[in-house]
This record gives C-alpha cells, sequence and structure tokens, in this order.
C-alpha cells in the first residue's frame, strides 16, 4: 500500500542523481561576437545572443577555465561557444569561429540623453572624493532610507542586474555582501 510513496521517493532520488548534486554544470550553447580578448588571458569579453529560458543578449566577460581555450580568438569573430554553469561558478570552452566580418554594435545609450529616464535630471558629474548627494532610496522592506540616514557609519553599496544569473556577477556579489553584513 506504500507504492505511491515509494515510486515518488524513487523518481526524486533518481532526478537528485541527474542533476549530480549540484557538482554537473548545466551547458549552454551560445552565440555572439568577440568584442576584446587579449591573448594569454583567460577572459574574453563577448556580446552574445538571448540564451534561451536563461539570460537576455548582453555584453560580458567569460572566464575560461583554460585560457588555450580562447587561444585564435581576435575582436570581431564572430563566434559559437559552450557556456557551463554550476550553482558557485560558471566557464566558457569549445569556441569555434563562424566568421571575422565586424557586425554593427548596438548604439551605446547616452548619457546626456535629455529623453532618458530619471529621477535626478541635475545631478552634476561627482569627482572622487565627493560627497554624494542626498539620495532617497528604497530598502529591501519597502521603507523609504535617505543616504544622510547613513552618515558616521560605513556603507557599501552596489549596483546589480536582477536578471544576471552568471552566478560569477550578481549571485557572486549579493552573496559576498551578504557574508560581510
Amino acid at each position: 500500500m506504500r507504492m505511491p510513496f515509494l515510486a515518488g521517493l524513487t523518481g526524486l532520488l533518481s532526478i537528485w542523481m541527474l542533476a549530480g548534486c549540484g557538482d554537473r554544470p548545466v551547458v549552454y550553447e551560445v552565440r555572439g561576437q568577440v568584442v576584446e580578448y587579449i591573448p594569454g588571458e583567460r577572459r574574453v569579453r563577448i556580446r552574445h545572443e538571448e540564451i534561451p529560458g536563461y539570460m537576455a543578449a548582453m555584453t560580458m566577460p567569460f572566464e575560461a577555465r583554460d585560457a588555450s581555450a580562447l587561444d585564435g580568438l581576435r575582436a570581431d569573430d564572430v563566434v559559437r561557444f559552450r557556456l557551463h554553469v554550476l550553482p558557485k561558478d560558471s566557464w566558457v570552452d569549445g569556441f569555434v569561429v563562424l566568421s571575422n566580418a565586424p557586425v554593427a554594435a548596438p548604439e551605446p545609450p547616452r548619457l546626456d540623453d535629455p529623453n532618458a529616464v530619471s529621477f535626478y535630471k541635475e545631478v552634476p558629474e561627482l569627482a572622487v572624493g565627493d560627497l554624494l548627494p542626498d539620495y532617497g532610496l528604497t530598502n529591501q522592506l519597502g521603507r523609504p532610507i535617505r543616504l544622510s540616514d547613513f552618515r558616521g557609519n560605513a556603507v557599501a553599496l552596489t549596483f546589480i542586474f536582477t536578471r544576471c544569473p552568471l552566478p560569477n556577477f550578481c549571485p557572486r556579489m549579493s552573496d559576498n555582501l551578504a557574508q560581510a553584513q
């Protein structure tokens, strides 16, 4: 009479074993264009297409576990590659150069665009060492706060993309801040 429970438990164990207890990466096939690569480094910056079900199209750095995985890459190469993702790490490999024809880059946002959305239209450019204006923010509890509320205290601020799933970036920064807290 306990067969449904055992069948469910067996199914759950099978899923857990297939997932490899988190030690097997999820692998995505990605297409993009090399924006920057410095030979001998393990990092390459790529403007990539959307990775369906995982990440929007964007330009970002990727790291290879082995620098030789990036050998032969040049700026403007259109490439196909594999992105391996674990809960706390990611890396790229398997690069195939599809072409080396420069592709028009999307126009970068204008910082002085008068039509851009901004809550602070008249913010002067700050120099290193300048005090930040007393901006109003919303905390994690949805309550308003001001930077002046923290005067006299050590404060760490960072800005993360809420849709950045790559564990080497926004999730890692959030983890680091949580540990510091």
